[in-house]
């Protein structure tokens, strides 16, 4: 039988987590590190299919949406409330592939004043999002 694992997936922010914490609190002992340099929300959702089909995870955290906020501006994304949309769309795509423990982080805080109202918004919004599912 094989282990299940867990993956942390996201921006180049996963990188600075440490393996061998995360892997001392998790009985399994099975936490595999998955980032992707600048990537977007929508390039995470693409980058992570392989990872999703090969490796079939039965655990991921999802750290996403950093990159999609530049200078106080969403990037590519008409309002905040859509740069939730597509961090949820990630994990329903791991649900998809039968995913069965998902986690959304929030995106992490900034000094930048104009940058932190999107990031209030967007992860009030994914904080809603995940009390009712």
């Amino acid at each position: 039988m094989k282990k299940p694992k867990a993956y942390v997936v996201g921006d180049s922010h996963v990188k600075r987590l440490s393996k061998g914490i995360i892997n001392h609190f998790v009985k399994e002992k099975n936490v595999f590190l998955k980032y992707f340099y600048g990537a977007t929300t929508k390039r995470i959702k693409h980058h992570i299919l392989p990872t999703l089909h090969d490796d079939e995870p039965e655990s991921v955290v999802i750290h996403a949406g950093t990159n999609d906020i530049v200078d106080g501006n969403c990037v590519n994304i008409v309002r905040p409330l859509e740069l939730s949309k597509n961090i949820i769309e990630i994990g329903k795509l791991c649900k998809d592939f039968g995913v069965k423990h998902i986690a959304i982080s929030g995106i992490l805080p900034r000094k930048d004043v104009e940058s932190q109202k999107i990031i209030d918004e967007v992860n009030s919004s994914l904080d809603s999002y995940v009390k009712i599912n």
